[in-house]
């Protein structure tokens, strides 16, 4: 099983789609790996001094038309 793990570092982003007009060689090559059934996994994370620490699965679909 493969994973392709992102820590997304912004605190107003409640799920991800790939923003497919403004990075579209990002959103096929993702496409790609998905239909590879490489589990996508983006989860937010916190900044503070002390470091990076991830609380919430992000959802992620793989483009707006699959979203719920």
């Amino acid at each position: 099983m493969a994973v392709l793990f992102f820590a997304v570092l912004h605190s107003n982003i409640e799920q991800f789609i790939p923003v497919h007009h403004i990075d579209v060689s990002y959103a096929a090559l993702l496409a790609q790996v998905y239909k590879l059934e490489v589990e996508v996994i983006y989860y937010g994370a916190k900044l503070s001094p002390d470091g990076i620490t991830l609380y919430n699965k992000l959802p992620f679909f793989i483009d707006s038309s699959s979203q719920t």
